[in-house]
């Protein structure tokens, strides 16, 4: 592809789709299919056929493993002046291609998980704090006539009203930061509506049982108790 003596036109008999050749996060380059026998003694300005580094896929239904043995002699024999290395099988390409990615993801689950942890621990503390403040409050109600389901609705209404207004703030901010993260993103939509609802969900979900516990003790409230108190 170059305008030496040597070069001839060339006829496209077929286009693929986008291939990501050296890394994941690098955008596809416009690349060339050629067959091995049709390329030019001289790729580049002072580049020889043999300095050009080549890779050859072959398709095969039998253990590729078995195989690497006999490919490596015929390609010595097809072409004995290149140097032969790095044979391996596609799919171990693709996992090596994906090492540093999957170790970031599993560092980012296990970050996720201690967060995950700290909230349920966290909203567990904060409705525990807030029913101990309120202990008259809600042996109040109870002395006037609140039953215990009213007093358990009363404290779950108020801790969901928060946990859906933190996670309204978060759905803010995370699209407001799409931009930063997109680029880390493989496979992923940056602004995947499935995820969103999924860690909605789960948070939601996690804050109701944190909630429930304490919100459960608050129905045990000795009204008269709470009466001599006052």
């Amino acid at each position: 592809f170059d305008d030496s003596p040597s070069e001839k036109p060339r006829q496209i008999i077929g286009i693929v789709q986008d291939v990501k050749q050296f890394s994941l996060a690098i955008p596809a380059e416009p690349e060339a299919y050629v067959p091995y026998q049709q390329l030019s003694s001289r790729i580049y300005p002072g580049w020889t056929e043999a300095r050009v580094h080549k890779s050859i896929v072959i398709r095969t239904h039998a253990d590729p493993k078995a195989l690497m043995q006999s490919m490596r002699r015929i390609i010595s024999e097809l072409a004995p002046e290149s140097a032969i290395f790095g044979i391996t099988t596609v799919e171990r390409t693709v996992s090596q291609s994906a090492t540093d990615w999957r170790f970031l993801s599993h560092i980012l689950e296990l970050f996720a998980a201690i967060a995950l942890l700290l909230a349920v621990i966290g909203v567990y503390g904060v409705i525990s704090y807030s029913i101990g403040e309120r202990r008259h409050e809600l042996g109040l109600r109870m002395a006037l006539g609140a039953q215990p389901s009213q007093v358990l609705g009363l404290v779950l209404r108020q801790a969901m009203a928060l946990c859906v207004t933190g996670v309204a703030i978060g759905l803010i901010v995370s699209f407001a930061a799409t931009p930063l993260v997109s680029k880390f993103l493989y496979g992923v939509k940056p602004n995947d509506l499935l995820t969103y609802v999924l860690v909605s969900s789960i948070l939601i979900t996690i804050t109701f049982f944190a909630s429930y516990v304490p919100a459960r003790h608050a129905t045990k409230i000795d009204p008269m108790q709470t009466l001599r108190h006052e």
